[in-house]
């Protein structure tokens, strides 16, 4: 979970919440939301503790997913980030040299 997008987005998406429910419904969206953040970042403290190792999440995937599809998101666990990483590279070259 990230919330490093929250900021830039939070001005242009405020106006739903105020024509919708008022201040009120905006306040009540960030209490329930953040008791859903806390108990996505519980959840994956506890499985960080139930199989602690170097390798995170494609060393829990291990464990946790299926037989049948174990390899295939591991690979997608391992693969994901670092092509995210280079797209967001590309992108930054492209936009600075050409």
């Amino acid at each position: 979970m990230s919330i490093s997008g929250i900021y830039g987005s939070l001005i242009s998406t405020w106006v739903y919440g105020l024509q919708a429910g008022g201040a009120a419904a905006i306040m009540w969206s960030w209490i329930v939301g953040g008791a859903g953040a806390l108990a996505l970042a519980v959840s994956l403290a506890e499985l960080s503790s139930a199989y602690p190792n170097a390798g995170a999440m494609y060393y829990t995937l291990r464990f946790l997913a299926p037989e049948k599809h174990m390899p295939l998101l591991c690979w997608m666990s391992g693969m994901c980030p670092l092509n995210i990483q280079d797209l967001v590279r590309q992108v930054v070259y492209v936009a600075n040299d050409g």
